[in-house]
C-alpha cells in the first residue's frame, strides 16, 4: 500500500485504479483526496460510483465506512480522530485500492 497514493504538486492525492492489461482499455480511472494532512476533514473526489470507501487507523481498526458511494466529492470528517497516519481504501467491482492521510491537530 505504500506505493498506491503519489501526491501532487497541488497537495491532492491519487489513488489509482488501473484495468488487466489483457482487457479493453477504459476503466483506468483516479480518485483525488484532499488536503493531506487534514485537520477537521479531507475531501475525496471519485469519478465512478463505489461499493466502499474506508479509513482505518495505523493499527488497522475501522474509524470511517461509507457504503454505495456516488460519483462525485465525498467528505470524511476527521476533526474527532486523533492525530497519526490513516489509510483510504476504495472498494468497487472486486478490486481494492489504498492511499495515506495523515491527519493533525493545529
Amino acid at each position: 500500500a505504500e506505493y498506491t497514493s503519489i501526491e501532487t504538486c497541488q497537495g491532492q492525492s491519487v489513488i489509482r485504479f488501473e484495468d488487466d492489461p489483457q482487457q479493453p482499455t477504459g476503466a483506468n480511472w483516479q480518485a483525488l483526496y484532499y488536503p493531506n494532512p487534514a485537520t477537521d476533514r479531507f475531501t475525496l473526489e471519485l469519478p465512478v460510483v463505489v461499493q466502499s470507501v474506508a479509513l482505518y487507523d495505523a493499527e488497522g481498526r475501522g474509524v470511517r465506512r461509507f457504503d454505495n458511494v456516488p460519483q462525485g466529492n465525498l467528505n470524511v470528517p476527521v476533526n474527532d480522530l486523533p492525530a497519526g497516519f490513516y489509510t483510504v481504501r476504495i472498494q468497487t467491482n472486486g478490486k481494492m485500492q489504498s492511499g495515506k492521510i495523515l491527519v493533525t491537530r493545529s
